[in-house]
């Protein structure tokens, strides 16, 4: 008995096709109610939310194997004057960048965040970033994290992530690291 399967990309759906003909895509989903709060309501500045003058540069998710570190270093270093906000729970892997990201006096490590607190977080963020290594599986994946950006109304600069070319009306996409500093 054939089941019908899921896949939350197209690259995955195409690939599980050649297995399971009966393979649908389902794009990620995203809670509106609670992101969009982000632009319905006026929260408080966060205690733990750095202040600076002009935009506030964030990532909201996991800091894990698929972020790109070396990138995160210089954005923090094009914008020493912008407060590089780095919210969730770190595993980031080892390289000489991780302890180069932690030394730079912009960028904020304000660890995990229960998921009801972060609009109020994301309302202080005015560029959201989606700094993804491109290898590997995420070359692949589909990130929630665009949807739950777009829901709190923020600007997205995003690496060249394949599953994000539907939304290049709405996400700045950059195809390299200098790129991605002159999207910001």
């Amino acid at each position: 008995c054939i089941r019908d399967r899921f896949a939350t990309s197209r690259a995955q759906c195409e690939r599980r096709k050649a297995i399971n003909p009966n393979t649908y895509f389902i794009p990620n989903a995203v809670n509106f109610d609670l992101f969009n709060r982000a632009l319905a309501e006026d929260f408080p500045r966060p205690a733990d939310f750095p202040s600076g003058p002009g935009p506030m540069i964030g990532f909201v998710g996991w800091l894990g194997f698929h972020i790109d570190v070396a990138l995160l270093c210089r954005i923090a270093e094009t914008f020493p004057d912008q407060p590089l906000v780095l919210i969730g729970p770190e595993a980031l892997p080892p390289s000489d960048d991780v302890p180069r990201l932690h030394s730079l006096p912009n960028v904020h490590f304000l660890g995990a965040k229960d998921r009801e607190e972060l609009p109020q977080y994301l309302q202080y963020i005015d560029v959201a970033l989606m700094p993804y290594a491109l290898t590997g599986h995420i070359l692949s994946a589909y990130p929630l994290k665009l949807h739950e950006y777009l829901a709190a109304g923020r600007a997205i600069v995003s690496t060249d992530l394949p599953e994000v070319y539907p939304y290049a009306d709405v996400v700045r996409i950059a195809k390299s690291h200098g790129e991605y500093l002159a999207l910001i």
